[in-house]
């Protein structure tokens, strides 16, 4: 593979899978929706080369 890039998706076993051999950074997100309060914490990962 050649050149860069990030690939932001969700921490899930089938992704940790599936891009094995890359490097994954988990990070803390927090979703909201429609900014009325409902935020909700969840692992993303950051994959690159």
């Amino acid at each position: 593979m050649r050149g860069t890039f990030i690939v932001p998706l969700n921490a899930t076993q089938g992704v940790f899978e599936t891009f094995m051999g890359l490097t994954i950074e988990e990070v803390h997100c927090t979703y909201s929706v429609s900014g009325r309060g409902q935020n909700k914490a969840v692992m993303e990962v950051l994959i690159s080369p």
